[in-house]
């Protein structure tokens, strides 16, 4: 018994097989939820010849790199902007040169890789964050549309429009991030750190719009800098 569920587990679990047309109701509907499945349970299709990069860990080297460019983009930019100093203009296109250097050099890099191993990406190597968060862009989006037009009916309209925008993005975006290399490693995990605030973002204007009722497009931007600033105040 133990022999015959031992070779069970090593048979590995078939590709996906042949992708239907992205607008036929088989994608949708038996095609595309199997990719999900396979995403979240983390099971792999074995035996291909070509790895994702995103298999692989962080190079330090590269860490360090990103993380000096962005530094010296975000110190440049309130000089830049606000009194137009030359250093602060040098050090935002020092650290922007930087990381659209390094994004460059990634996807050659992975577009040489590609053409030697023969491999492309299909939904075998689909990125279930970068999907996830543009159906979560998509719906605060929409919330917020919404909101301005002080309409719960708007907010759920408009959310489930931005949904299914999003929805449609993210298929592409799933392969598509695989293109840029190492890069897209550190796309992935921005998207994940952002998709923090924007679930914030959503349930303080949700949460602002119970209890304050409708609300004009012209008290948006003075109603949620108070609510928050509200949660450190003294009562």
């Amino acid at each position: 018994m133990s022999k015959e569920r031992k070779n069970e587990e090593n048979v590995p679990e078939a590709p996906l097989g042949d992708q239907p047309g992205i607008l036929s109701l088989r994608f949708h509907i038996k095609f595309f939820p199997e990719v999900l499945r396979r995403c979240f349970l983390r099971r792999k299709s074995k035996g291909q010849e070509y790895q994702s990069p995103f298999a692989n860990h962080f190079p330090i080297e590269f860490t360090l790199a990103i993380i000096f460019c962005v530094v010296l983009l975000v110190a440049g930019l309130p000089g830049l902007i606000g009194k137009r100093s030359l250093i602060s203009g040098a050090m935002s296109l020092l650290g922007a040169g930087g990381l659209i250097a390094m994004l460059v050099s990634s996807i050659r890099s992975e577009n040489k890789n590609r053409a030697e191993l023969g491999g492309r990406y299909t939904f075998d190597y689909f990125v279930t964050g970068v999907f996830l968060f543009f159906l979560l862009l998509g719906l605060s989006a929409g919330i917020s549309l919404g909101y301005l037009k002080g309409s719960p009916a708007q907010m759920v309209l408009y959310g489930l429009t931005g949904i299914a925008a999003g929805y449609i993005v993210g298929l592409f975006a799933g392969i598509g991030i695989n293109y840029l290399g190492w890069f897209g490693t550190y796309v992935v995990y921005l998207f994940y750190f952002l998709m923090i605030f924007l679930v914030l973002f959503d349930i303080i204007l949700i949460c602002i719009f119970v209890f304050s009722g409708r609300q004009s497009p012209v008290s948006f931007k003075i109603t949620i800098p108070y609510a928050l600033v509200s949660l450190y105040s003294p009562v």
